[in-house]
């Protein structure tokens, strides 16, 4: 028993800290929050425009769009599969091989893809996300579809509810606010009728202020609920993720001389046992 924990804690002892997937993650999630003002969505879409990939912009969307989200169920998913992945592969890989291969993954699959489609831009970082899993078929075959499985199984289970639970708690607190703001703006009027000249301005500038705060709130509402209404029609793109996916792993070949024999060493396992 005491053998098992120590082989355990020797193991944990060798995993390398992922350094260029808490960077990724971290980025991504300093984007949403500048751009969301503590709004569970960014609305309108269009002030992301400057960060979207698309035919005229390749260059910062290019770069940019693989760091951005729409909204937080966007962000959680990708940055949990991220997670994964990208631990994994920085086990086998240099920190730097891991941020090159997702932030050029992801830009030659917008740029291609944009190209392909002019009339669009996109955000996200599942195409450039798709770029770690052809790198990761490479260096590590079998965790890396572990990773995968794990991720897509986690992702409805755990990083969608719970990006769910903090819109619902978020949309309810805005409305219990808009309810207790016309309740003072009514009590404020029952005083207005009965206050002296003197206490009328006071009275005056606590409905006006409550009434600009109430406006506040319900525009924060309706940003939640065209936001969600904006991410139950964006559709996934299929084209983009194999382009991310292919680049990726003909990248992972030319900057990582190892990757090959991994790959070898890896393919020979699964022969000599029949397992993945």
């Amino acid at each position: 028993m005491n053998h098992d924990l120590a082989s355990v804690i020797e193991k944990i002892k060798k995993i390398k800290f992922p350094f260029a997937t808490l960077a990724i993650i971290t980025f991504a999630t300093v984007i949403y929050i500048l751009n969301s003002n503590g709004n569970p969505y960014i609305y309108p879409i269009s002030k992301l425009a400057i960060y979207g990939v698309s035919n005229v912009n390749p260059i910062i969307g290019g770069i940019m769009f693989s760091f951005t989200h729409l909204g937080l169920k966007h962000l959680m998913g990708n940055m949990l599969v991220l997670g994964i992945l990208g631990t994994i592969l920085e086990q086998r890989m240099k920190s730097w091989k891991v941020f090159t291969i997702f932030l050029m993954s992801g830009w030659f699959a917008g740029v291609v893809y944009t190209y392909i489609n002019p009339n669009v831009w996109v955000l996200g970082s599942s195409a450039a996300i798709c770029g770690l899993i052809g790198a990761g078929l490479l260096v590590d075959f079998k965790r890396t579809i572990l990773g995968v499985v794990l991720g897509l199984y986690m992702i409805p289970i755990v990083a969608y509810p719970t990006a769910d639970w903090i819109v619902v708690n978020f949309y309810n607190h805005q409305e219990k606010a808009i309810h207790t703001n016309v309740e003072k703006i009514i009590h404020y009027q029952e005083q207005l009728k009965n206050a002296t000249k003197q206490e009328k301005p006071k009275i005056e500038e606590k409905i006006n202020r409550t009434y600009q705060q109430t406006k506040v709130i319900i525009q924060k509402v309706k940003k939640v609920e065209k936001g969600m209404q904006k991410e139950a029609v964006t559709p996934a793109a299929g084209l983009i993720h194999v382009l991310g996916g292919v680049f990726g792993l003909i990248l992972t070949l030319i900057i990582d001389r190892d990757a090959i024999n991994y790959f070898k060493r890896d393919l020979n396992g699964i022969l000599r046992t029949g397992k993945p």
